[in-house]
């Protein structure tokens, strides 16, 4: 929950619209509270990380090869919107250093509606 709180604390401290989004609050369940944990206990593995998937995006990007992100999950999960994006590289920042450019590298992938055509099953799913 540390995580979680201090995310909050420091989008309260910026004045972050985002958080109003989500009724004031982040909860340690979400991907970016979990995130921070992984950059704080441990940044070999946050750095060796190409990507960082909610499981929903990882079981389609399994099934289908390619990487769509619900936009379900990288709302309610990541904080994203469609209308603002994601919170900016300067919040992320703050919450640690090495999460600065997040969405560009970890977080990439298009974000697609949910019910939309994600793509086939692979050859290899499919058998």
């Amino acid at each position: 929950q540390k995580h979680a709180d201090r995310l909050n604390q420091i989008a309260e401290e910026e004045g972050e619209a985002f958080l109003q989004r989500y009724g004031g609050k982040i909860s340690s369940e979400w991907m970016i509270p979990k995130v921070m944990q992984i950059a704080e206990e441990a940044p070999h593995i946050y750095e060796a990380a190409d990507r960082i998937i909610e499981a929903a995006d990882w079981i389609v990007y399994q099934l289908c090869g390619s990487l769509k992100r619900s936009n379900c999950t990288a709302g309610y999960k990541a904080m994203w919107s469609e209308k603002a994006g994601y919170p900016s590289d300067n919040f992320f920042e703050k919450l640690n250093p090495s999460m600065k450019t997040i969405t560009k590298d970890k977080l990439s992938g298009s974000i697609h509606s949910v019910g939309e055509k994600a793509g086939s099953l692979t050859e290899k799913m499919a058998k």
